[in-house]
């Protein structure tokens, strides 16, 4: 994978021209490093290709001497010298920089949370035109990753400014979501910007569904359905819904529901009482979960063959056929998501297809995040380093 590659390429953490590169060094331990060089390369892959935690990697290469090397140990690194391996490995592929673009590109750019009251801005480099398949990260190149106090539209317009003269020509466009700030970055810079598609639909989904008295009545009835965690219905309650961006995860909830009601005659007595209201409540359930998969057939398009005028125009079909004709809070929908194909094929020219989904930088800070201390007040600290070795 990408991954393995960059690590194995930056293993000893820097370019072949550093003193302290692969190869400077002497028999099998490289220059400054008292570590040999293969359990260098095996802990950083047994971190960020194996996802192992830094006492693991350490505990693994114990048990490595266990079994294959007991006459003749490998010397073991406690976990802060691996921690220092991971810092040194991720600012190695920082400095690197995106490589040559001969193609033009896009970027998709993005805070992360809050650590303290610190935000991170990164941006990916992207091709500029889908290639048939849902970006990965081996698709992805850092283009900049900034952390600060504060972003304003103004800083955020800055980096995108400065990244673009590094790299030597300007983006294509921007996909984003729509965060205020970013919003207005990208149009101070002079850049085109896409909204990401999947954070457009799930706010067009809050708007047609949060106040709505069924869909209100719908999410207090799973919650009270999940409070049979621990007894011996256990295995049929719903999963916890998310706090944050709950509209853009709504599928699997729906799912459960819409399951639940289809199979009610076949559940135990016990159960049926408990879970009484997916009956109640079948018409709505039936609707949501028709919505939702409306939902997931066109963003599959788009994530998969990214936004050309085409795609868009079999994308409005999809929606006229399947949800004007349901009239209510569907028909409602369908107006949202129209308008937002007529809004986004507008930047695109014939013949062009352009990335409208920036699920991969999402998915990066989620890798992120679960290295990161669960103490929000430490902000973000060198750890920040181990970023680039997630792409």
């Amino acid at each position: 994978s990408g991954t393995k590659k960059k690590v194995c390429e930056h293993a000893c953490f820097g370019n072949q021209d550093e003193s302290r590169s692969i190869g400077a060094g002497t028999g099998d331990r490289s220059a400054g490093y008292h570590y040999e060089e293969k359990i260098i390369r095996f802990a950083t892959l047994l971190y960020v290709y194996a996802g192992y935690g830094s006492r693991a990697v350490s505990k693994a290469i114990e048990v490595l001497n266990f079994v294959f090397a007991s006459s003749n140990p490998y010397a073991v690194p406690s976990h802060t010298v691996i921690l220092d391996w991971m810092k040194k490995c991720g600012l190695a592929e920082l400095k690197k920089g995106p490589k040559t673009i001969k193609d033009s590109y896009s970027l998709i750019i993005d805070h992360s949370i809050n650590m303290g009251n610190q935000q991170l801005f990164l941006e990916l480099l992207v091709p500029e035109a889908p290639s048939g398949q849902p970006l990965t990260r081996r698709d992805v190149q850092i283009a900049g990753m900034q952390v600060s106090d504060s972003w304003t539209s103004e800083k955020v317009t800055k980096v995108l400014l400065q990244t673009q003269q590094q790299i030597g020509s300007p983006a294509k466009y921007v996909t984003s979501d729509n965060g205020r700030i970013l919003v207005r970055a990208c149009k101070d810079a002079g850049i085109i910007r896409h909204s990401d598609i999947s954070h457009s639909f799930g706010l067009y989904l809050e708007q047609v569904y949060e106040k709505d008295k069924e869909f209100t009545k719908y999410v207090a009835n799973l919650a009270i359905a999940r409070k049979y965690m621990h007894s011996d219905l256990c295995g049929l309650t719903p999963s916890f819904m998310r706090k944050h961006s709950r509209f853009m995860n709504l599928f699997e909830s729906a799912d459960w529901a819409f399951a639940m009601s289809k199979n009610y005659h076949k559940l135990p007595q016990k159960a049926q009482e408990v879970f009484g209201f997916v009956q109640e409540q079948h018409d709505f359930i039936y609707e949501l979960h028709h919505v939702l998969n409306v939902v997931r057939q066109i963003e599959k398009l788009c994530k998969t063959q990214g936004l050309t005028h085409e795609i868009a125009e079999q994308c409005i079909n999809i929606i006229h056929s399947k949800l004007y004709v349901k009239g209510g809070r569907p028909l409602q929908l369908a107006k949202l998501m129209t308008e937002y194909y007529h809004r986004e094929t507008q930047l695109v020219a014939e013949g062009e297809s352009h990335h409208i989904c920036s699920d991969i930088i999402e998915s990066i800070f989620g890798s992120f995040k679960q290295r990161l201390s669960p103490n929000p007040h430490n902000g973000y600290t060198m750890q920040t380093m181990f970023l680039p070795m997630h792409i």
